[in-house]
């Protein structure tokens, strides 16, 4: 059965999920794609509206598991029926975010959870995970210019080691489980750059003709 390409875009925080995300809609469009482009640690569900209510985000052994259903959630009301229809899903964030954040403040029972999740398919493998990387005082000015810095951004400046910890953690995870992934520091190269790499990688995966005359620049770093 075909289905479509699910891409996920992880990292520590502000380095560059969203701007590659989004153009890299932009130039899939382009080519007649159908995208859903999604954004995380939450989804725009009824349940995540509803867990806003609650404002437990300042106790993380308490928030993240509504981040877990959310994520769990999601994937089953969202991700796996857009898959199903042959629509690519682009998603900032995944599981691997809950998973790394978790454990550099020192909850290490999460990688066992997801690999329950993904046993009993309630968690689904991309077909392709593009892992952003930075050097930490590239971010940490990011995030301190950024008019768009959250709490939990705003956490990580100065932290060079929590920061460096999350990375690593992701990029462990992405190992152990066998998971196809790229790695693209993106203070080294343009947002444009970041995304041809991403797409030429999708092309292996689908089969798809992505990269054709039509794909002219759009946006830039």
């Amino acid at each position: 059965m075909k289905k479509g390409v699910f891409v996920v875009f992880e990292s520590a925080p502000k380095c560059g999920k969203t701007a590659a995300a989004t153009q890299l809609e932009e130039r899939m469009e382009v080519v007649g794609e159908r995208v859903l482009h999604k954004r995380g640690a939450l989804s725009v569900s009824e349940f995540a509206e509803n867990y806003k209510g609650l404002k437990v985000d300042d106790d993380i052994g308490y928030s993240t598991a509504f981040y877990w259903a959310d994520t769990v959630f999601d994937t089953g009301d969202c991700i796996a029926p857009a898959l199903a229809q042959e629509v690519t899903v682009i998603q900032e964030r995944y599981d691997l975010s809950v998973v790394a954040y978790r454990e550099i403040h020192g909850y290490e029972g999460d990688f066992f959870l997801l690999k329950e999740y993904r046993k009993r398919r309630m968690i689904i493998d991309p077909d392709l995970t593009v892992f952003l990387t930075a050097a930490p005082e590239t971010v940490f000015e990011r995030i301190k210019q950024g008019a768009d810095s959250s709490v939990v951004d705003l956490a990580f400046v100065n932290e060079t080691k929590k920061f460096q910890g999350m990375q690593d953690s992701i990029r462990q995870h992405l190992e152990d489980l066998g998971r196809n992934y790229i790695t693209i520091e993106t203070d080294m190269i343009s947002v444009e750059e970041t995304v041809d790499i991403v797409m030429n990688e999708m092309v292996k995966i689908g089969g798809k003709n992505l990269i054709d005359d039509t794909t002219a620049s759009i946006g830039g770093i």
